[in-house]
């Protein structure tokens, strides 16, 4: 173990004469920096505008590490992020529709015993031209979750990327877009 320099025993004498104490920590105190009233009213203000505004946001705004934004939110704004729900708008003819899909299937089920194996799994994602939100990066923030919902307007410009999976083949992926009415590929 090295021996304490002249320079450290100085700077703990003038804390003791000073503070009372040697070490630089306050009484009662982690050692982290505390959270300035001041800092969480700015926080405060800045969300009270926006609730959907991103923490990185906020940190380029106000000038505070984006961690210490969170933090703030949770632990001292009680303000919590929670991810919006995306949901389709239905339309009263959209019930039946279904109902008569899923007969369908059925009956096509009882005549047909491979019919599950001929069935081709897809996927597709939607890039909507008209800047509809992407619910992955969208968080709310509230002291309860608000169990909000989005509704959107099916048809809307955009732009899909299809592909599909059989048990004998891979197809895709395809690009379709959307022009006056009709789907191009």
């Amino acid at each position: 173990m090295d021996l304490p320099t002249n320079k450290s025993i100085l700077k703990w004498h003038r804390n003791f004469i000073e503070r009372g104490r040697i070490c630089d920590q306050r009484e009662g105190h982690s050692g982290r920096p505390l959270v300035l009233e001041q800092v969480v009213d700015h926080v405060r203000e800045s969300f009270l505008h926006s609730l959907r505004k991103s923490t990185r946001r906020a940190s380029r705004e106000l000038k505070v590490q984006q961690s210490r934004v969170s933090k703030i939110l949770c632990k001292h704004l009680h303000l919590h992020p929670y991810k919006l729900q995306l949901v389709q708008k239905l339309h009263p003819e959209d019930k039946e529709m279904r109902r008569a899909f899923c007969g369908n299937l059925q009956a096509l089920m009882e005549n047909d015993d491979d019919l599950l194996v001929k069935i081709i799994f897809n996927d597709e994602v939607t890039y909507h031209l008209s800047g509809k939100v992407n619910r992955y990066n969208v968080r709310l923030r509230g002291s309860e979750n608000p169990r909000a919902t989005l509704e959107v307007e099916r048809d809307s410009p955009k732009l899909n990327v299809f592909s599909a999976i059989s048990k004998q083949t891979v197809c895709g992926p395809f690009i379709f877009e959307l022009a006056e009415g009709t789907w191009k590929c």
